[in-house]
């Protein structure tokens, strides 16, 4: 019995993680935005050979949100990106090992890819071939097939969601972040204006207001934890899974010349940070 209960606990106390039979340490922080941190984490114990944990990588990436500032409707949002990606198992997509909800916290156990970022990968190298930017966009719509035969739109493919497995020049990207992501159902499409400007086909964004503000479309969204803190508005046209074909598209991979790709992205650049 004692060892049913240690397989099954999930738990967050300061820096000490237990999930399902094993815990991690939380050490270095990869990232931080304005209601969630993500660290490096590493597994310091199995506590049950039984539990999941014990079968987990040894080390991942948590995120760990503060539920006690944002709205309702933004937990649920949480809950609904957990929901999505618990489900899918695919060579090009993080995995997801778990999540805890508490009243005061929401935890996501992803894959850790320590590569980082593509958008950081891609400003700072010197040099991608035509023969790369052709793996990373087949290895890209690999994923998006994947999403859309299992009913998923992702919303918001672009560089900052794409992760690389390792620093390996030749490593495989993996998508990341469902925050914006959604399950279409047969028959039906979606509504919601959402995305990121650069990378969000026309009809995600037609409806808009210029005196309103919207998730995913800057503030009142954090960009470090794509967190819409108020519901999001319905418009009368349909979208459907076509806007992130348009998203990959758009990606700087379809452009091969490394000065090109990565001037286009530095641009953006200053334009967040300026």
């Amino acid at each position: 019995m004692m060892t049913a209960v240690v397989a099954a606990e999930r738990s967050l106390k300061g820096r000490r993680l237990r999930y399902d039979g094993a815990e991690w340490s939380l050490g270095e922080k990869l990232g931080s935005g304005r209601f969630a941190t993500v660290y490096l984490a590493k597994r310091s114990s199995v506590l049950s050979l039984a539990g999941a944990g014990a079968k987990a990588s040894r080390y991942l990436a948590v995120k760990v949100t503060d539920t006690t500032s944002i709205s309702s409707w933004a937990q649920m949002a949480l809950v609904r990106e957990a929901s999505i990606w618990s489900g899918l198992n695919h060579p090009h997509i993080v995995k997801m090992v778990g999540h805890i909800s508490t009243p005061t916290q929401h935890v996501l156990l992803l894959e850790h890819a320590a590569g980082g970022e593509l958008f950081d990968r891609i400003i700072s190298m010197q040099h991608l071939s035509e023969a790369s930017a052709a793996r990373m966009i087949s290895q890209l719509l690999s994923a998006v097939t994947y999403l859309h035969a299992n009913g998923i739109a992702h919303r918001d493919l672009k560089p900052e969601n794409i992760v690389l497995a390792s620093s390996d020049e030749d490593a495989p990207i993996k998508v990341a972040d469902f925050g914006a992501a959604a399950l279409l159902t047969p028959g039906q499409g979606l509504h919601t204006p959402c995305g990121s400007m650069g990378y969000a086909a026309p009809e995600q964004l037609s409806g808009l207001d210029d005196g309103v503000r919207y998730p995913h479309l800057g503030d009142p969204k954090d960009q470090k934890t794509g967190l819409p803190l108020r519901p999001e508005p319905q418009r009368s046209e349909a979208y459907y899974f076509e806007v992130d074909i348009w998203a990959v598209r758009a990606s700087p991979l379809y452009t091969t010349h490394s000065s090109a790709c990565a001037d286009s992205l530095r641009q953006g650049e200053r334009r967040r940070t300026g």
